[in-house]
């Protein structure tokens, strides 16, 4: 009786099948092997190549069934297994040579009824999964109710080994007509187990097909399989989490949802992959809802520092739908604690980053009475408009730490650089500086704003930057009003002391040689006028 029984569903791949095949005849211990081709209704030569190998080893059967997918040409193949134990492997990867005598005397050992191995992709890098870290420290024996939840995200049948009659509790182990049939089946199947060995050692290769047609290049590129994940997520949330009293599986199980359904829900609203319409949406709000109130937003948190994902997840976490449908997370009112920014609607358990505010000068403006800056405010995680109820108020500060405020007057600001039509308009914001507060003196001047909480009139001071457009207003330093740009984008208000007999820019000369001609003007005039006079007397005469 052969020890260890390996499936190969085959289908349309004849360009590798061979080394597949080959991968299990080099085996150390491929004398006590049984390989099981499983035909899935090939039409390229993939059969062909199969009864050969079949027709030369004697441990080697060939099986043919009409096409039915991977999960069928699996459970096909477990009819005929007569193993204690049982291992998969896809037709266009490959085993190292010691992966199944690896696997097998370490189950053997320890009494275990699944062992998991390291997996590498090829041609490229491996990326550095959540799971490989238990990697690099030998050989053991891990507790998932205890430690190693992380192993739950490593759901590939192909790089375990698993006691048969494990596989057989139920008539289909993999189930039928689905993607991601690995996830449906392993992870409980692990979560249930609970005690997983693990071999510190690489038994198994994944091949990333040059053609982009390996079944992980197309996850995100086909709808169903957007379907099929929510339909995977709702499936372990119902068994695994619902019911389930240890809080270590719980967790695994959480961490496992939300990091892979992430990339979904990455390209539905970021990426150009796929498009989903507000009614796709509100369906999939609905579908997810349930799982994503019951886990912490902390871990969500983690996974994106992007605004829009944020908002996403505080949608799920709070039962917003339309917020979900059309991310765009505005705030009409900020609360100030422990000088932090906070949008009063998020929740406090939620624990959600703060609000990044700073204020975005672009221009400024002169007439008789007032020097007008005018810009934005601007926040990078949420969205500020002009009906933000907070007061602001604006500063500037001497010198010698002498502080004058001015109102700052907030508008909807519709020629934003940043926005294209009036529903992305933002908070303007303008502060009119009287012009006899800051002309006629030597003065630099800090630009300051701060934020005030109406409630307990806490304030807060948030940046003053200067945007890219104000670069074209600025002046030369011997101007009257001139502004200061500095390295870090901070603004200097610089004013300048300008006497009323000696007009800006002219010399003490200058000054003198045009009073003299002003002067000899007015004795001219008085000559004239003068002259004048004696001739109109002389006429009378």
């Amino acid at each position: 009786m052969s020890l260890v029984s390996i499936i190969v569903p085959i289908y349309n791949v004849e360009s590798y099948l061979k080394e597949a095949i080959d991968s299990l005849i080099n085996q150390t211990i491929f004398d006590d092997l049984e390989v099981i081709l499983v035909d899935d209704g090939s039409q390229d030569g993939s059969g062909v190549i199969a009864k050969t190998y079949a027709e030369k080893y004697a441990n080697i059967s060939y099986h043919y069934k009409e096409n039915g997918g991977l999960s069928d040409a699996r459970n096909f193949g477990l009819q005929f297994v007569s193993s204690k134990y049982t291992m998969f492997l896809d037709s266009d990867d490959m085993y190292t040579p010691r992966a199944c005598e690896v696997l097998y005397h370490f189950a053997e050992e320890n009494n275990l009824n699944i062992v998991i191995g390291n997996l590498f992709i090829f041609p490229g890098n491996t990326p550095n999964y959540d799971w490989k870290r238990y990697f690099g420290h030998g050989n053991r024996v891990i507790d998932l109710s205890v430690s190693g939840e992380e192993l739950l995200k490593s759901p590939s049948a192909c790089n375990k080994i698993f006691r048969t009659d494990l596989l057989r509790q139920k008539d289909e182990f993999f189930p039928v007509g689905r993607h991601f049939e690995d996830a449906f089946s392993i992870i409980p199947l692990m979560a249930n187990e609970r005690i997983i060995g693990l071999v510190d050692e690489k038994v198994y290769l994944y091949r990333q097909r040059e053609d982009g047609s390996s079944i992980m290049n197309s996850i995100y590129t086909k709808e169903k399989n957007y379907y099929d994940y929510i339909d995977l997520i709702k499936t372990l949330h119902n068994q695994l989490i619902v019911d389930e009293t240890n809080k270590q599986i719980v967790y695994g199980v959480q961490k496992f949802i939300t990091k892979s359904f992430h990339g979904y829900l990455l390209n539905i609203f970021l990426k150009d992959h796929i498009s989903f319409d507000e009614k796709e949406r509100a369906w999939i709000f609905d579908q997810i809802l349930p799982i994503y109130q019951n886990i912490n937003y902390k871990m969500l948190d983690k996974l994106s520092e992007h605004r829009v994902m944020k908002t996403i997840y505080y949608a799920l976490v709070t039962n917003n739908k339309s917020l979900f449908v059309n991310p765009i997370l505005e705030v009409n009112r900020i609360i100030i604690r422990d000088q932090i920014l906070i949008n009063p609607e998020y929740l406090c358990e939620l624990e959600m980053h703060s609000i990044h505010l700073y204020a975005s000068i672009e221009r400024f403006i002169e007439d008789n009475e007032d020097f007008v800056l005018i810009g934005e405010l601007i926040s990078n995680n949420v969205e500020i408009d002009h009906h933000l109820q907070n007061e602001f108020v604006f500063q500037l500060k001497g010198p010698k730490g002498r502080v004058v405020e001015y109102p700052v007057q907030k508008f909807n600001k519709l020629e934003s650089p940043y926005y294209k039509d009036e529903n992305d308009a933002s908070c303007g914001i303008m502060v009119r500086i009287p012009m006899s507060a800051i002309s006629g003196k030597d003065n630099h001047f800090e630009l300051k704003m701060c934020i005030i909480e109406e409630t307990t009139q806490e304030h807060r001071y948030i940046g003053v930057l200067a945007h890219n457009l104000l670069h074209q207003y600025k002046r030369e330093k011997t101007q009257p009003i001139s502004l200061n740009i500095r390295p870090n984008r901070t603004i200097e208000l610089i004013t300048k002391k300008v006497s009323v007999e000696q007009p800006v820019g002219k010399t003490n000369k200058e000054t003198k040689v045009e009073k003299s001609m002003q002067d000899n003007v007015q004795s001219l005039l008085q000559r004239i006028k003068r002259g004048i006079i004696q001739l109109k007397n002389c006429i009378l005469k």
